[in-house]
């Protein structure tokens, strides 16, 4: 199962799953490197215990679709102040 970090809170992650609904898992489950936005793998062995590992590779391919997708954004924005 793909899992995506939203974000820390205290000892507490939010988690993302495959079908989009968020979930707080404790930290101490989850490796102790993790960042928001970081991608994980949860696989269990059958012996009941699930493992968590960050998938360094799917994490940079999100963080570089979300970098093209705000420049994107930027240059269309005409630097101007928002009205409400």
């Amino acid at each position: 199962m793909n899992l995506v970090i939203d974000a820390l809170e205290d000892q507490l992650a939010r988690v993302e799953l495959e079908d989009g609904r968020l979930i707080d898992l404790p930290t101490s489950w989850l490796p102790s490197f993790i960042r928001a936005g970081d991608h994980l793998t949860a696989q269990s062995d059958g012996d009941g215990v699930v493992r968590f590992t960050v998938d360094p590779i799917r994490t940079r391919k999100a963080l570089k679709r979300n970098q093209a997708a705000l420049e994107t954004l930027n240059q269309t924005d005409t630097g101007g102040d928002l009205r409400l």
